[in-house]
């Protein structure tokens, strides 16, 4: 089959297919609302900082836990050392 056939043929079959008249722009209203989701912050550093500065027993929580991790991280290092 020459190249020129398999190109009409091609064409033959691309006229049939039925394309809305807004398609262009469909497409680019959806290309244009997945780039608006992209650039979405997907976490807001802003309200957690705000949630934590609110609640008294928030920031008690967020220390209590800061301590455990850094006495944890102390004896870890202690056991390294020391080889335990």
């Amino acid at each position: 089959m020459k190249p020129e056939d398999v190109y009409n043929s091609w064409k033959e079959t691309r006229d049939q297919i039925n394309i809305k008249e807004n398609f262009a722009n469909d497409v680019m209203d959806r290309i244009g609302l997945y780039e608006q989701k992209k650039s979405k912050i997907r976490f807001d550093y802003r309200r957690f900082v705000n949630l934590i500065s609110a609640s008294l027993s928030a920031q008690a929580a967020l220390v209590a836990a800061g301590a455990i991790v850094g006495f944890t991280r102390v004896i870890f290092m202690f056991a390294v050392i020391l080889g335990y």
